[in-house]
């Protein structure tokens, strides 16, 4: 907020501007904590909700200072069985806040879904969209929409919106590791990985938005 004397090294003939002063000022209050076993995500709004998602596990609603449980990872629906520390990779509503679609990464294949082969080959596991209706107070009729194979312990995206038509973009990872980052396969069309996702929830088909 105040001015004072700043060094700038300057590499390669570049330097960023120097940031003016300001008098804005920060306010941080506490107003509850959430208890999680790995990685929280950022919180996001669905209707009047706002929702807080563990990706090791856990879907919750905030209630004044505290947290109420609205999905584990125990509860996905039939043929999802979630697995690993983001069995839970992300979680988007649409704007009425009716519906809420989770991203579980699972061992097991559900039924009567269009599935994505991965061209890595090295995938074990699948990413499973899961759309539930939602009344603001809980999760109901979980039903799978589309499984894209994925390396667990690779990159994996995970990026989710609902967009305003109702659609579901998703963010797919390369699924590699450091040692073969990026290959190929995000400049492939004619794949999943490496992707941003436009998936419809009536049908499961998914078209290709951008290449990673």
């Amino acid at each position: 907020t105040t001015s004072s004397a700043v060094s700038v090294t300057v590499i390669g003939g570049l330097a960023p501007p120097l940031v003016a002063p300001s008098s804005l000022r920060l306010r941080l209050d506490a107003v509850g904590s959430m208890q999680v076993a790995a990685n929280p995500t950022s919180p996001y709004v669905v209707g009047q909700d706002l929702l807080l998602l563990d990706q090791a596990g856990g879907l919750f609603r905030w209630e004044g200072p505290a947290v109420v449980s609205l999905l584990q990872a125990s509860q996905a629906p039939d043929g999802v069985t979630a697995v690993g520390g983001e069995s839970l990779i992300n979680a988007a509503g649409n704007a009425d806040g009716t519906h809420l679609y989770v991203m579980f990464t699972s061992s097991t294949l559900p039924a009567g879904i269009p599935v994505h082969d991965s061209p890595r080959g090295d995938d074990d596991g699948w990413h499973v969209l899961v759309e539930y209706d939602f009344d603001g107070v809980s999760l109901r009729e979980g039903r799978p929409v589309v499984a894209l194979a994925v390396r667990r312990d690779g990159h994996t995206g995970g990026g989710l919106v609902v967009l305003d038509d109702g659609a579901v973009l998703f963010a797919t990872g390369d699924n590699g590791d450091a040692g073969d980052d990026p290959a190929p396969y995000p400049q492939q069309s004619s794949n999943h990985v490496g992707k941003l996702l436009e998936i419809d929830p009536a049908d499961g088909s998914v078209a290709v938005r951008a290449l990673g």
